[in-house]
């Protein structure tokens, strides 16, 4: 009996040791998971970061046809939001599938190498995207980083085709500090409320307002996004 309780013993020790080991050895994982995502009154920033990240996920999904659920699951498995939007632009532009696309990124590619792969002129990538893609920030930029901010230029792209902003707003609205979240975010603030992106950015930059405020005030279902942004895409 003494010898069990002693190899019981022995066996919970080396449990007890070896479950961190365990616990250590487990990929890491992108939560992207929100513990507030309504706006309350007494803690007016709390679902900021759900707002935000709700309408890119929603209008990235919208604008390539796939479900937000998709895109919070690849986000969930370590994709950044920088490499959905220019995995899935260039797969849109060139002739590299996805998969093709994200293993020469993961095995040490930078995106100029990747570009110049595809073999894409100026007319198909835009000159904004041509000229950071080939420029000088551009030749130094390591496999880690996404050079020139290669993702607000594909967004900037995106809703100046589609008459959604004009280049002279956007660009104003990033030389204000505006990412591609608080961009789509505003365009459906605006289209919701009658304001313009610019009078709304500045009630948060200046006023020092919550977009959770802002949600709440205009009346925002940010469960609507995907419709409303499919919607404005269609127009």
């Amino acid at each position: 009996m003494r010898q069990t309780m002693r190899a019981l013993s022995i066996c919970v020790a080396l449990f007890v040791l070896l479950t961190p080991m365990v616990t250590l050895a487990k990929p890491t994982i992108n939560c992207h998971c929100f513990r507030d995502r309504s706006f309350d009154a007494q803690k007016l920033h709390a679902a900021d970061e759900y707002f935000l990240a709700t309408a890119q996920n929603s209008f990235f999904a919208s604008r390539f046809g796939i479900s937000k659920k998709t895109v919070v699951i690849k986000k969930q498995k370590g994709m950044t939001a920088e490499e959905l939007w220019l995995t899935y632009w260039l797969a849109e532009k060139g002739e590299m599938s996805l998969d093709q696309l994200l293993f020469r990124r993961h095995n040490d590619e930078s995106w100029r190498s990747i570009v110049e792969q595809l073999a894409l002129d100026e007319t198909i990538l835009g000159r904004p995207f041509s000229d950071a893609i080939r420029g000088d920030v551009a030749q130094a930029a390591s496999t880690e980083d996404v050079p020139f901010h290669l993702d607000q230029l594909i967004v900037d792209q995106i809703l100046v085709k589609q008459g959604l902003y004009s280049t002279e707003v956007l660009q104003r609205l990033r030389q204000g500090g505006a990412t591609n979240k608080m961009v789509l975010l505003l365009l459906a603030l605006s289209e919701q409320s009658s304001h313009n992106a610019e009078s709304l950015f500045a009630q948060v930059i200046t006023d020092g307002r919550s977009w959770g405020e802002l949600v709440n005030q205009y009346q925002l279902n940010v469960k609507q996004l995907p419709e409303q942004f499919k919607r404005l895409l269609n127009k």
